[in-house]
């Protein structure tokens, strides 16, 4: 790592640490110039001299964990069953997904303009449960999917 008073290139100029601070960011000072404030870098990155060799230290690797916006409904209910599934059953699941998102961001949009603000973001958005281990059988739900032909 880096020390007080080293020098290093960072693309192709020349700086010298002037010091590290407490949160670990290491202030770099252009040699070739007086002018302008010193370079910030976090001191654990910054390429240094060691034993006349130069030494370039490599971010650790990020896991950016990432959120699916595309909802493949029958995908997601395979994961999660066993049993085989009718094409009623997607349609049916289908349909409620689509009014759900719907009703939420449509409330989500009025609690937007209530609280003032100019975007929905998510703390506008109401967590609707839906764990909420119900039984029973809706014999309804068939004759509101069949397929029309």
């Amino acid at each position: 790592m880096i020390e007080v008073g080293g020098l290093t290139v960072i693309d192709f100029k020349t700086y010298t640490c002037l010091e590290i601070d407490d949160e670990g960011m290491a202030h770099l000072k252009d040699v070739t110039t007086a002018q302008g404030r010193p370079k910030k870098m976090k001191s654990h990155l910054v390429p240094y001299f060691k034993d006349g060799k130069f030494i370039k230290p490599e971010p650790e690797p990020v896991e950016i964990y990432r959120i699916k916006t595309r909802l493949n409904i029958k995908n997601i209910i395979k994961e999660e069953v066993e049993m085989p599934i009718s094409n009623s059953t997607v349609r049916l699941l289908s349909e409620w997904c689509n009014t759900a998102l719907r009703n939420m961001i449509i409330n989500a949009q009025q609690n937007a303009l209530t609280k003032g603000s100019k975007t929905i973001n998510a703390a506008h958005v109401f967590w609707m449960e839906t764990n909420m281990q119900v039984e029973g059988y809706w014999p309804e739900n068939i004759d509101y999917v069949k397929k029309e032909e």
